[in-house]
């Protein structure tokens, strides 16, 4: 008879094989085991024995200690994926385990950094978002502008703004093309998940607006409000207003805007959105008519500029970086280090340099060696880490 892993938790390896996108009978054929002794596993009717537990602790990038060690209590929230209703449930299954991973991080790291205060006012406190106009979705993102007191300027970096504001973000591979990223607000601290995959500045800035909309506005909606289409429908809508507003406030935007797209892709390194978000906004504003506005969109399409635009490969992408440095600023301090996180979190180290943003080990060596980018108060902890604004 052989011998299991009396304290393996099945919920683990559940957990494990859904963030790599591995189904049953694809990780039983690797362990050279039956579908049914992995579906046992999980349901913890049985464990592995210890050299299958190595096994699957080889296959799925964990270490073995992961599919010991219980899943922290993890309050559910409606999670706001733009592409929910087009993205498959594996890819969004996927996205969302890893993240609750990256939750588990900042967790850590929270105690010993202190965070942000959070400063969003909830626009929706005091009436419903289904009776919300587009008129009030614009009027929304610029009383966001004015609270944050950045008037009607282009905002040179949002990921950074939205950390500044206590909203904790990450950006880490998503592994599909159909996800962009997804937003939530749980317990007391908003967080907004942005994928890596496109590497496109403009399009990472939008969606970091976009979820910045749900944030601000939908903060009261239920998660089975998100799975009715037209509901979904009006709320995506929504924030895609909100998120055009809020990076174009009207009031400046227009004094800029001409309907050419030579002038267009000059505008896009002041304002830093794609010519094609451009092009919409102008007709929002009534800036170009309808006729005007197909005729931009048939010069996109000649210039083939719908699925790559100038200036995609120059403009930087915005990374997170208040956990990045926290993390640094630990291991300059001798407080903790990605080994000790691994760990305690029975996390890999790869894994926990991917969600934290870290490309890799020597860039956290010459993070946590630079002043600008450990940059911190002199109190012992909770210490805390300033922004550039």
């Amino acid at each position: 008879m052989r011998v299991g892993t009396p304290s393996f938790v099945g919920s683990r390896l559940k957990e494990a094989r859904e963030a790599r996108g591995v189904t049953c009978q694809s990780l039983a054929d690797t362990l050279n085991v039956s579908r049914s002794s992995v579906s046992n596993y999980e349901s913890g009717l049985h464990t592995p024995p210890p050299d299958i537990l190595q096994q699957i602790s080889a296959a799925l990038g964990l270490p073995p200690h992961f599919f010991t060690r219980k899943i922290p209590p993890r309050a559910p929230a409606p999670q706001f994926f733009r592409s929910f209703h087009s993205a498959t449930k594996q890819a969004r299954t996927i996205v969302s385990r890893r993240y609750e991973w990256f939750r588990d991080i900042a967790a850590f790291v929270h105690q010993f950094v202190k965070f942000p205060d959070i400063d969003l006012p909830d626009f929706c406190a005091d009436i419903n978002y289904e009776q919300l106009s587009e008129h009030d979705v614009e009027e929304a993102a610029a009383e966001l502008r004015e609270h944050w007191q950045i008037g009607d300027r282009p905002i040179s970096n949002i990921v950074w703004l939205l950390e500044n504001k206590g909203i904790v973000c990450c950006r880490f591979q998503f592994g599909t093309m159909s996800l962009d990223g997804f937003s939530e607000w749980r317990g007391t601290r908003p967080c907004i998940a942005l994928s890596s995959d496109k590497n496109c500045c403009v399009r990472s800035r939008y969606d970091a607006s976009h979820e910045l909309a749900h944030l601000a506005l939908h903060r009261a909606v239920r998660q089975e409000q998100l799975e009715t289409y037209s509901r979904f429908s009006l709320i995506e809508q929504q924030a895609d207003v909100f998120a055009a507003a809020f990076m174009m406030p009207a009031s400046s935007f227009a004094n800029d805007f001409t309907p050419s797209l030579d002038v267009l892709r000059d505008l896009k390194r002041k304002w830093f959105v794609s010519i094609g978000a451009m092009v919409q906004r102008g007709r929002q504003l009534n800036l170009i008519n309808d006729v005007q506005q197909r005729n931009l969109w048939r010069q996109i399409g000649r210039r083939k500029w719908r699925t790559r635009e100038p200036l995609d490969d120059v403009l930087p992408v915005e990374e997170p970086e208040f956990i990045r440095r926290s993390v640094a600023l630990l291991e300059k301090r001798g407080l903790s280090s990605v080994q000790d996180i691994a760990f305690q979190l029975a996390l890999s180290e790869d894994e926990v340099i991917g969600l934290a943003g870290i490309e890799s080990r020597m860039e956290l060596t010459l993070s946590s060696d630079s002043g600008e980018t450990c940059r911190a108060s002199h109190h012992e902890h909770p210490t805390t880490i300033p922004f550039p604004h």
